[in-house]
């Protein structure tokens, strides 16, 4: 309809309902005529008109409701009566507010954190054009690779990029951040502009000219620089080269690499950052990123990268065996990328907790619809008056309803703030992880429609049933005040949704009561290392070589220090390094995949790591090659491996090592891991990037500040790193221990909101049982059979809650068991512990109503109704 049309139909409301009443006036007038042409008196045919004509109020609604508007306007007088109705209980909406809020704003929340983890989408103009490409199931490809594609009829514009970790030296310290270094054509591609100056384009840079630019991120910008308005007149020092800075990047830009991963610095790859990068054909050294044109499907774009593989191949072929036998081309969405084991493993406790959070808000729903029974309980009389007058049970509902959509958009407000509060605290927080996350949530239509969404489903499930039920009450019990006892119905719609909230809470229960579990079996975990007395130092210069021996020498010569070693990682940091090998004399087919580590002579006694049997590596020696316990059983009968020979990699690339030792097994990757083949290689006196290790003789934790002191007068400006190897261990648990806490908040939640439902039962079915307490307490019952009578009532509503949550909780056992490693065991200790908690905080929130119980006064209870 127009709307101009529609606001003057509203405007002109008050003028039809002048015209109705002339109307209404000129039929009561008709009819006094008739009666007294009749012979009536005036009063006498006015009175009898009015008989005869009817209630003159009820007549002018049904006319007014024949209106084109009349329903709209009675579901606005629903609302104004319902709210004046609401004020009257200021508690009462308080607190069905506050619960749909936390339901609404919880949901909300993580609804928005799994949006943007899983589901964002870079920042790029029309993204849906962009695809990552992958060759031969590798995301990476070396650079003369990519410049022959990009030099190749394809109808594709590609791009390559690396995340890359450099050192950026802030006055006197020195920092490690992530970059991403760009093929120079990469933001022409991408697509973007800068919030500050302007992006490096494919025209002023180029992979043979050493441009010494670099873009920096918002989030850089704001909190190590300051929000200074001078940037782009800054030098800023990185990996020991000065690179002026041309712009800053727009707050919110989500990187290309996704997950809310946020690099510090953008720069161009130059030959000056990477000297061997045009020389080197079957490295990985730059993931490969297209634009398609207009008009060409994916499957048009591979066509076209296979041809031109054929087209090139032979010039890459010796270097890469199977060089453009296998294309696959894929979005650039998060959840496109997420293939490995652990990324499924963090999408299925996603998914996990948005099912236990949208539990919260059924119990916040229970909680409020036990409210609005309790509620239309107590209008039971006035509900009765209206129903004795005409009013149909359909309009009792219908304001009902009203009240619930009233009440729900509140909890709609309350639950956006509440969202929008947590949101801002997500995304400023830093959480202690070496890669810069940031969480940007931002409030779209999306959210908001989700919002009303959730408020849709609160009115249904918290006000329907109530209003239903309230609709049913009967005329004379109603108006007499004659209430039914529910002490003696089990089965009513208030214990069923008391019953449903307790259960739910025990789910969320033993969810996080799991998580905490695993947390302390963790830091329980045998790693094989001697974690109390071991200390990790990491040294890092781009561009530089640390000699392994020097540094060795200097951490031997710090007081305190036992024995020091070195190799090529430290263990369980989440960083890996596999290969394939085979046993010498056996098919290139049966190729294995094992772990690989690089250490120095003594690692094992610096380690705490047992040597079975064998001798350990000797200085500058090659050739040979240590394996774990694990591997040795797996390939060999007897468990005996000395003296056999493997040989490594994949031809034409081959080595052969001779084993001379084998050494317990410890953890790899993870704690949590399955065990894992391990092979160790002596490890060559040059590196880029120095781990080394110290035994010390006391527990570790006062030498850390000398260590550092002793190794920046050999490097002063590397990049220094000096933990305790438990320390590294906390960082393996982070993960789990950011979901723990999140589930803790969350079965918080949702057992606050169980215990409001709970009380609020308890209280008002003490309240109705006020006159059978008082009778029994006039007739000498003690106070110990009263607080009986509650307590019974109270535990087995709390009986049925534990039992329905224990079968609920048994489809869970797969998904905790994938993502926790726990076994049965553990869940009935997480069981036991569930129990006791919801019957301690259970109990306690039934003494108060049970101590209002005790002390009824009998006199006042007798006269009570």
């Amino acid at each position: 309809m127009n709307p101009i049309r529609l606001w003057r139909v509203f405007t002109r409301r008050r003028g039809d309902d002048a015209i109705l009443q002339e109307e209404i006036e000129d039929h009561l007038q008709s009819l006094a005529r008739e009666y007294r042409e009749a012979g009536f008196s005036p009063e006498d045919a006015y009175s009898a008109a009015r008989r005869r004509f009817g209630n003159l109020t009820k007549v002018h609604e049904d006319c007014r409701e024949n209106f084109l508007f009349g329903a709209i306007e009675t579901v606005f007088r629903d609302a104004r009566y319902g709210i004046r109705g609401l004020r009257k209980t200021p508690m009462f909406v308080l607190v069905a507010a506050l619960s749909l809020g936390l339901g609404i704003g919880v949901n909300l929340l993580v609804y928005s954190l799994f949006q943007t983890v899983f589901l964002g989408t870079p920042t790029a103009a029309k993204p849906d054009r962009l695809v990552r490409l992958r060759l031969d199931q590798n995301s990476h490809t070396a650079y003369p690779i990519l410049a022959a594609l990009q030099r190749a009829d394809t109808a594709l514009t590609i791009t390559g990029y690396r995340d890359v970790q450099v050192n950026w030296r802030d006055g006197d310290r020195t920092i490690e951040t992530f970059a991403q270094v760009v093929t120079p054509n990469f933001f022409d591609v991408v697509g973007g502009h800068a919030s500050l100056g302007r992006l490096f384009g494919n025209q002023g840079v180029s992979v043979l000219k050493p441009a010494r630019v670099v873009v920096i991120s918002y989030q850089f910008w704001q909190r190590r620089l300051a929000s200074a308005t001078d940037v782009l007149s800054r030098t800023l020092t990185i990996n020991g080269l000065p690179y002026s800075v041309t712009g800053v990047l727009p707050k919110g830009y989500r990187s290309i690499i996704g997950f809310n991963f946020v690099p510090d610095f953008y720069l161009p790859v130059t030959t000056e950052l990477f000297p061997n990068l045009l020389d080197k054909r079957d490295s990985l050294d730059l993931a490969m990123i297209a634009r398609l044109s207009e008009g060409q499907s994916r499957e048009q774009a591979r066509a076209s990268l296979v041809a031109a593989a054929s087209h090139i191949g032979a010039e890459f072929a010796p270097d890469n065996p199977r060089f453009g036998k296998a294309w696959e081309i894929q979005g650039i969405r998060d959840i496109d990328q997420v293939r490995s084991k652990q990324g499924n493993v963090l999408i299925l406790f996603s998914i996990l907790l948005v099912a236990l959070v949208g539990l919260v808000i059924f119990i916040a729903c229970a909680n409020v619809a036990g409210l609005l029974l309790v509620r239309g309980v107590t209008r039971s009389r006035e509900i009765a008056i209206r129903l004795a007058i005409g009013a149909g049970r359909w309009h009792i509902v219908r304001q009902l309803l009203t009240e619930g959509i009233v009440l729900a958009a509140l909890g709609c407000v309350s639950g956006i703030l509440i969202w929008r509060t947590a949101a801002i605290f997500f995304e400023n927080v830093e959480l202690p992880i070496p890669v810069p996350l940031v969480f940007q949530i931002s409030t779209n239509s999306r959210m908001l429609l989700c919002a009303f969404a959730l408020g849709a489903v609160c009115t249904v499930l918290s006000s329907l049933g109530p209003a239903l039920q309230a609709a049913k009450s009967r005329f004379l019990p109603a108006l007499k005040s004659e209430q039914s006892n529910l002490g003696n119905r089990h089965l009513t719609l208030r214990n069923i949704l008391v019953v449903s909230q307790i259960s739910i809470c025990f789910v969320l229960l033993i969810s996080a009561i799991l998580f905490f579990r695993t947390i302390n079996r963790a830091k329980e975990v045998k790693t094989g290392f001697d974690v109390n007395h071991t200390i990790t130092v990491r040294l890092r210069e781009p561009k530089a070589s640390f000699r392994v021996r020097d540094g060795l020498e200097r951490l031997a010569s710090i007081p305190g220090v036992r024995f020091a070693s070195a190799a090529d990682r430290i263990p369980l940091t989440f960083t890996s390094m596999a290969t394939v090998v085979h046993l010498e004399g056996k098919l290139e087919s049966a190729q294995f995949e094992v772990r690989q580590s690089n250490v120095t002579p003594g690692y094992f006694r610096t380690m705490g790591i047992p040597l079975l049997r064998g001798k350990d590596f000797r200085p500058s020696e090659t050739g040979t090659v240590i394996v774990n316990q694990l591997f040795a059983e797996r390939h060999f009968p007897d468990g005996n491996a000395i003296g056999h020979r493997i040989v490594y990699g994949v031809a034409p690339h081959t080595w052969t090592f001779e084993i001379k030792a084998i050494v317990a097994n410890t953890k790899y990757f993870s704690l949590a891991e399955d065990p894992q083949e391990i092979i160790y290689l002596p490890l060559s006196d040059e590196q880029d990037t120095l781990y080394l290790f110290a035994s010390m003789a006391a527990p570790a934790n006062t030498t850390a500040d000398s260590i550092r002191k002793k190794l920046r007068d050999w490097a002063p400006t590397a990049l220094i790193e000096v933990h305790t190897l438990r320390d590294n261990l906390y960082v393996t648990l982070l993960p789990i221990q950011i979901g723990c806490t999140l589930l803790t908040i969350v079965g918080g939640i949702g057992l606050c909101l169980a215990l409001v439902g709970f009380y609020s039962v308890l209280s008002y079915a003490v309240a109705r049982k006020t006159k059978e307490i008082g009778i029994r307490i006039a007739l000498g019952a003690p106070q110990s059979s009263v607080l009986q009578l509650v307590l019974s009532y109270s535990l087995s509503l709390l009986a049925w809650g534990i039992a329905v949550g224990a079968v609920a909780s048994l489809g869970l056992a797969k998904p905790l068991q994938a993502i926790l490693g726990t076994n049965s065991s553990y869940s009935l200790w997480a069981f036991s512990v569930s129990v006791v908690i919801l019957l301690g905080v259970c109990f306690a929130t039934a003494l108060l109503p049970a101590y209002r119980a005790v002390h009824i006064d009998p006199l006042r209870a007798i006269q009570y109704e």
